[in-house]
């Protein structure tokens, strides 16, 4: 079991910079290719690890399950119907984590103090953001996902003081990193290097988050 974990951990973080690099010499087939692969490689390594075999598991897996719904949808550039289903898929995915982490249980007082930080990280990207061309009809879509990182991040650093699940708050604050890359590429300024740091970040976070289980 452990090897077969270990394999398909290297598997995603290969495929997600492989995605990475294809995307930065515009090989847009092969980067979306690599891209749901690697996707389709982190439900795998929740389900090797058992993620039916308990409430937690399987509240984190419909979490990234969601996630890979929202990669599918954003694997065309642009801020049309599929970026604000991808946007929604993805907001969902971040409430079911922190769901998830309720499951396995949460300690409410660094759970506060993780909600307080991640709040003010999301304070000072929401006036970073604002800066920008953010489209008003994407303010309000933008504001509730940033709220829905923060919620997961709260919860994370609660489920930390738990069980000492490092993993958790480590992936849960990777995959809000990864999620500034997103921003910064859509709302900032288009550059490979939003994909090139972004999406490794980005499988590396979910990586972490599917083998809590």
């Amino acid at each position: 079991m452990e090897a077969n974990l270990t394999t398909l951990c290297a598997l995603v973080v290969i495929l997600g910079f492989g995605s990475a690099a294809a995307s930065a010499f515009d090989v847009r087939r092969t980067a979306a290719t690599l891209k749901m692969t690697a996707a389709t490689g982190y439900l795998a390594v929740a389900f090797v690890g058992g993620a039916f075999d308990t409430g937690y598991g399987r509240a984190l897996f419909t979490a990234l399950l969601l996630c890979w719904i929202g990669d599918l949808l954003l694997i065309r550039p642009g801020r049309g119907a599929a970026f604000l289903g991808g946007l929604a898929s993805f907001l969902m995915g971040h409430l079911a984590f922190a769901w998830a982490f309720k499951v396995r249980g949460v300690d409410y007082a660094w759970m506060s103090v993780g909600f307080i930080v991640a709040a003010f990280a999301g304070l000072l990207v929401s006036r970073w953001l604002a800066k920008h061309d953010v489209p008003e009809r994407m303010k309000s879509p933008v504001g509730l996902y940033i709220g829905a990182i923060a919620v997961m991040i709260g919860m994370s650093v609660g489920t930390f003081a738990v069980d000492a699940a490092w993993v958790v708050p480590v992936g849960a604050a990777t995959f809000m990193i990864s999620d500034i890359f997103v921003a910064r590429e859509r709302f900032v300024v288009s550059s490979p290097v939003n994909v090139t740091i972004g999406l490794p970040l980005y499988f590396i976070a979910q990586m972490l988050l599917a083998l809590s289980v």
